[in-house]
């Protein structure tokens, strides 16, 4: 039976692992089919399928990407399968959500420098898009905190005295451009929202609604 991997991320969002490492990992597991799905991001996925080609690695890439979305008090991802990473709404997209991802990565930073952490974008050593895990990392490397859970639970946390937040697009508008680019919305991570078993029913109700 085929080994599938559908939600992965590489060095281009908040993955441990370039773009090769990943790839080569996945060969080492065995996994057959592998989709990368970086945050807001498919600047990956041509050095993927380059790579699979140079080297004729026994693995099916597919295209995918994860798109940050806002539901009532919620963020939720979305993930996009089989897309077309040069399609012109699905491109335009994600070039609005990097602009949103950078404009709260500088304002995070901000209230860290306001709160005695002075961090720069150098610091937190994002070779792709910023994201969180890139400021709890190097707080850890200044020493601020020990682990990046405490960055997390003290700074840059939901309700702690760092976070700012997101202004994703709506949900409807990330599964629009997804199929516009040819390819399938699934909900990810269904159970790490957080949410009460009526607002996770909610959510499933509305996006049947959605496609």
């Amino acid at each position: 039976m085929p080994v599938y991997d559908l939600h992965c991320h590489s060095t281009h969002s908040d993955g441990s692992l370039s773009v090769s490492e990943l790839l080569h990992r996945a060969c080492e597991q065995e996994v057959d089919v592998l989709a990368i799905t970086d945050h807001d991001c498919v600047d990956g996925l041509p050095e993927a399928n380059s790579l699979i080609a140079q080297e004729s690695l026994p693995i099916k890439l597919i295209n995918g990407v994860e798109i940050s979305c806002r539901w009532h008090s919620f963020e939720i991802h979305i993930v996009g399968l089989n897309i077309d990473p040069e399609e012109g709404q699905l491109k335009a997209l994600l070039n609005e959500q990097q602009q949103r991802r950078y404009d709260r990565f500088d304002a995070m930073l901000e209230k860290l420098y306001q709160r005695g952490v002075s961090l720069s974008a150098e610091d937190c050593q994002a070779d792709g898009m910023p994201t969180r895990k890139h400021i709890a990392d190097a707080m850890v490397r200044k020493g601020t905190v020990s682990k990046p859970q405490q960055a997390f639970d003290r700074y840059i946390g939901k309700g702690s005295s760092a976070y700012v937040n997101p202004e994703w697009c709506d949900i409807p508008e990330a599964i629009d451009a997804i199929h516009s680019a040819g390819g399938k919305a699934v909900l990810a991570h269904p159970h790490g929202y957080k949410m009460s078993n009526k607002w996770l029913r909610k959510l499933l109700v509305e996006g049947k609604e959605w496609g």
